[in-house]
């Protein structure tokens, strides 16, 4: 019976398998080492490395300093960018509070009428933060009962020029815009019905009133 052949310590066999592979392709030998070299605890590793030829182990060295530096780079380079977006994560969740805070101020500032139309023309997210369920239930209603442009100008009688200029100066603002998918994304303005309504009798005056100003505009002269 054949005498089983004791196996070589470890890094008897990593030594005669590098050195196989440096006479042959030196290139070869350093990457083998490189790679086996990481499964060696840091005394085993040294060990290796002493016993090899000077070049293959000055090799060998530079090769590890290279890789440490490597990941030391890597390592900073993460944390460069953890700490970034811990930092744009800070700033934005300041935004956020600031904005909120603006809005709670505008909200406290409100009387009943205008704090519906304001809740109801602000995103349904910061509205469910800001309003009571009353004051949300409210705001909803609003919007389901406003109206579109078209239907605006029909109950009005007016072009577009007009609603236009009236919506813009403030005799008859808009209570929110809501994109609509028409032939593409349309952004869209409603009105409150309510306005609408009591705007039906002013618009003879501001007919006249823009009338008047288009007059003393062609004039030079300031409306005072």
């Amino acid at each position: 019976m054949k005498k089983k052949q004791a196996k070589l310590p470890i890094v008897d066999r990593l030594y005669a398998r590098a050195m196989q592979r440096w006479s042959s392709d030196r290139d070869e030998g350093v990457r083998y080492l490189l790679s086996a070299i990481d499964t060696l605890d840091h005394a085993t590793r040294q060990k290796l490395i002493a016993r090899l030829p000077l070049p293959l182990a000055q090799r060998v060295r530079e090769g590890l300093a290279a890789r440490t530096r490597r990941k030391q780079d890597a390592q900073f380079l993460a944390a460069a960018r953890a700490h970034k977006a811990k930092l744009e994560a800070e700033a934005r969740a300041a935004r956020e509070k600031e904005r909120m805070a603006s809005l709670l101020t505008k909200k406290s500032e409100l009387a009943d009428e205008p704090l519906v139309t304001f809740l109801a023309r602000i995103a349904p997210a910061d509205r469910d933060k800001i309003a009571t369920p009353a004051e949300r239930r409210n705001a909803v209603a609003l919007r389901k009962a406003s109206l579109l442009a078209g239907k605006v100008k029909a109950l009005l009688g007016c072009t577009t020029t007009e609603l236009d200029r009236w919506d813009a100066d403030g005799r008859l603002p808009h209570v929110y815009v809501r994109v609509l998918q028409f032939q593409r994304a349309t952004p869209c303005r409603f009105w409150s019905e309510a306005q609408v309504t009591s705007a039906v009798p002013k618009i003879a005056t501001w007919r006249e009133q823009d009338r008047t100003r288009k007059i003393f505009r062609r004039r030079g002269l300031r409306v005072l």
